[in-house]
C-alpha cells in the first residue's frame, strides 16, 4: 500500500493507492493518530486507486470511523471502487459509513478545496 496526504486546515485526504492488507493496518492507525493529534479530524480516505483490501481493511474503516467520532470527527470514504466497493455493499457498511460515490479529487479546482 502507498498513501499520499493532502492537508487543509483541520482536514486531511489520505490518497491510497495498491493493495490494502492486514500488514498495512498498523501504519493506517499510526497515520490517523498523528493527523488526530494535529487537530485534523475530518478525514477522508480516497480509495480509487486502491486494487485490492482484504477484511483487515474494513476493520479499520470502522475503527477510524469510532475514533474520529470520539473526537467530534469525520471520516468520508471517496472512490471506493471494485472489490472495495463490493466489500462495503457486502457487509453492509455502506449503510453506517459515509460514502463519496465520484473521484472527490476531480471536483477539487487546484487540488485544495476540501472540508475546512
Amino acid at each position: 500500500m502507498c498513501y499520499n496526504a493532502l492537508v487543509q486546515d483541520k482536514a486531511v485526504i489520505l490518497e491510497l493507492s495498491g493493495t490494502v492488507h492486514v500488514q498495512d493496518i498498523a501504519d493506517l492507525k499510526q497515520i490517523l493518530a498523528q493527523y488526530v493529534a494535529e487537530g485534523k479530524h475530518s478525514v477522508i480516505l480516497q480509495l480509487e486507486n486502491v486494487t485490492y483490501m482484504d477484511c483487515s481493511g474494513l476493520g479499520f474503516f470502522v475503527s477510524a470511523h469510532k475514533f474520529l467520532q470520539a473526537v467530534h470527527g469525520v471520516l468520508m470514504l471517496s472512490g471506493a471502487r471494485g472489490i472495495v466497493r463490493d466489500l462495503l455493499r457486502i457487509t453492509k457498511l455502506d449503510t453506517v459509513l459515509l460514502l463519496e460515490e465520484e473521484d472527490l479529487l476531480q471536483r477539487r479546482p487546484g487540488g485544495r478545496e476540501v472540508l475546512a
